[in-house]
């Protein structure tokens, strides 16, 4: 069945809203970990944070652009 381009349109609308909701959970996790892994006692405990931080950038970066974050995008993919 073909989607019309309104419902397409209001699909992504509600898509960038649910990506905005989303920032603002991620942004001030990140910082968070990064807080913690300044204060990581241990390598091992370093690493895992480094492969939460990843992991969280990796799906910024592949998102962001496509809901006008652009330089945000750009930024998580850099780090």
């Amino acid at each position: 069945m073909a989607t019309s381009d309104d419902e397409l349109q209001q699909l992504l609308l509600t898509l960038g809203a649910q990506f905005r909701q989303r920032l603002q959970q991620e942004l001030p996790a990140l910082r968070v970990q990064a807080e913690q892994l300044l204060t990581a006692s241990t390598a091992a405990a370093q690493h895992l944070i480094l492969q939460d931080m990843r992991a969280l950038l990796h799906k910024l970066a592949g998102s962001a652009g496509t809901f006008g974050y652009a330089s945000l995008g750009a930024q998580a993919r850099e780090l």
